[in-house]
């Protein structure tokens, strides 16, 4: 367990029951970090291409994607998604991870979360 000054963090790996969760969390940290650069429209593309819950079950299913939650008081702080995969040339075919998003709830940041 990962400890903020106000409450005490989990670190978990993603399971089905948080689906929906995960899609509310992650949609509002995208639309928090990214809106001010972007037109509402293409906002709204984004969101529903990447972060719906059936968008996130389409890559939580797909070969070597993986996902830890932050869990706080039963709500989701934070996240990271992630691809387990290769390295490319020159160290080609060695075991790495490729990370997509990480995202922690304002409340938490400068935590030291994210590195946990």
């Amino acid at each position: 367990m990962a400890s903020t000054k106000d409450a005490t963090i989990q670190l978990l790996p993603y399971q089905p029951t948080y689906l929906q969760a995960l899609s509310d969390f992650s949609s509002g940290s995208f639309q928090d970090t990214y809106a001010s650069y972007n037109t509402p429209e293409d906002m709204a593309a984004y969101v529903s291409e990447y972060f719906t819950p059936e968008a996130w079950h389409t890559q939580l299913t797909a070969e070597g994607n993986q996902v830890l939650l932050a869990i706080s008081d039963g709500a989701i702080v934070g996240y990271i998604y992630y691809k387990e995969t290769l390295t490319p040339e020159p160290e080609s075919g060695k075991q790495a991870i490729q990370v997509e998003r990480l995202y922690v709830a304002p409340e938490c940041k400068g935590s030291g979360l994210g590195r946990k």
